[in-house]
């Protein structure tokens, strides 16, 4: 399935979709913002997809705890239906139904503060070590 289907699909939160992809579960945009507000914490990616021409936000978990996942959606009212590459949770009742917007804008601010953390942190680790360096050549 390409990424628009992936994204098309995630817009219809009546519903969940999980991707099975290799051996992770995965979920997208607003998909991954139910999942992670309702069931279970996870750590999101955001990648810009040129084709989209979009930022598309995901988040994934093994597939080995996929049974304790499904305990946690039926639980919540969901009824499952299953295919090899995905697993769909239909009727599904959110205790927490945040505004999409708001929180994929909170989720770039928060990797390009990591990405500007951990740039900044390269940068001083790179200068000092071309001073350790040139130290150690000149001595």
């Amino acid at each position: 399935m390409n990424t628009q289907k992936k994204i098309d699909l995630a817009g219809d939160t009546t519903r969940l979709c999980l991707h099975k992809e290799g051996i992770f579960c995965k979920l997208y945009n607003q998909h991954a913002m139910l999942f992670i507000q309702n069931i279970k914490g996870l750590k999101v990616k955001a990648k810009f997809i040129k084709t989209a021409d979009q930022y598309v936000y995901s988040c994934g978990f093994p597939a080995s705890i996929i049974g304790e996942i499904k305990k946690q959606l039926t639980a919540n009212g969901g009824l499952l239906e299953e295919s090899e590459k995905l697993l769909t949770v239909a009727d599904i009742t959110w205790k927490k139904q945040g505004d999409y917007a708001a929180w994929s804008s909170s989720q770039r601010e928060e990797i390009s503060g990591a990405i500007e953390k951990n740039s900044t942190t390269y940068f001083i680790l790179g200068s000092l070590s071309w001073f350790i360096l040139g130290s150690n050549l000149y001595s």
